[in-house]
């Protein structure tokens, strides 16, 4: 007797956050998703604290392409790799997520039913400029003595492994591997022969960020303090992460990560 399946032909199209402005696409070229198969659902059961950002990758490239099918980005922003990951879970599994999570203050155990759907998407906006990212050190100097002009990137799944490869997963310096990863590159401006100033990027490679870290461990506590408000204004999540629920014992608001957790999967 044959056996065939049935149903996969049901996906949804959706515009990444991004608009594409990071991988020189058209912006309104959006991409279709569709459910999870049973393969996927068994690279999800390998999960472990050392493979969830492959396994994720895995799982969001292997669903989901561009509405003409070509492949996405390599390099996708987390942004919008996350926004994807809710729309499989979504298409695969329905919109509603049932969790517990413990209250922060009294430490009691609460239920809650989430509509996925209510994450507020937040697309990249029209007024964005490279430019916004470019962050001039008052304590980081190029070989003449200049102050160098760093342009940082928002995360992107290279930018997460270099983060791990730099701080070879010890905890004590993860957050300073996490603002190196984020550097891009050095702003170089030089003049042409005929007077005229041009502005280019010089990428960083990993040995440059290595180097990089090194020096930052040197620097005064608050050029990293710095960086890190920087960061943190100018970061771009594509997709609301967390959600507050009020405490069902003592009314207190708790601030609860939805997005990839134990639970977002049924089959975790």
């Amino acid at each position: 007797m044959r056996f065939q399946v049935k149903g996969l032909e049901t996906e949804v199209v959706v515009q990444l956050p991004s608009k594409n402005i990071f991988y020189g696409l058209p912006q309104d070229l959006r991409v279709k998703v569709r459910p999870m198969t049973v393969k996927e659902q068994k690279a999800m059961l390998s999960m472990n604290g050392n493979n969830v950002e492959d396994v994720i990758n895995s799982i969001v490239f292997a669903t989901c392409k561009y509405e003409d099918g070509r492949p996405l980005p390599q390099d996708l922003l987390i942004a919008d790799r996350d926004f994807l990951l809710n729309e499989v879970r979504k298409i695969t599994y329905g919109s509603d997520i049932e969790f517990t999570f413990t209250c922060d203050k009294c430490g009691t155990e609460n239920k809650v039913h989430y509509d996925l759907n209510m994450l507020d998407v937040i697309p990249i906006s029209d007024d964005f400029k490279l430019e916004d990212l470019q962050y001039t050190s008052k304590y980081i100097t190029d070989e003449e003595g200049n102050p160098v002009v760093f342009q940082f990137i928002f995360p992107t799944i290279t930018t997460v492994k270099q983060q791990n490869i730099l701080s070879k997963n010890k905890r004590d310096i993860l957050i300073y591997a996490g603002v190196v990863a984020n550097i891009y590159g050095v702003v170089v401006t030089e003049v042409s022969d005929d007077g005229k100033t041009i502005t280019t990027i010089k990428q960083l490679s990993l040995e440059d960020k290595k180097n990089l870290l090194e020096v930052l461990m040197q620097v005064p506590a608050v050029e990293v303090t710095n960086m890190l408000n920087f960061m943190k204004e100018h970061s771009f999540d594509g997709i609301q992460k967390s959600v507050t629920f009020a405490c069902s014992s003592c009314g207190s608001d708790n601030d609860v990560v939805i997005i990839n957790q134990d639970y977002f999967f049924p089959i975790r």
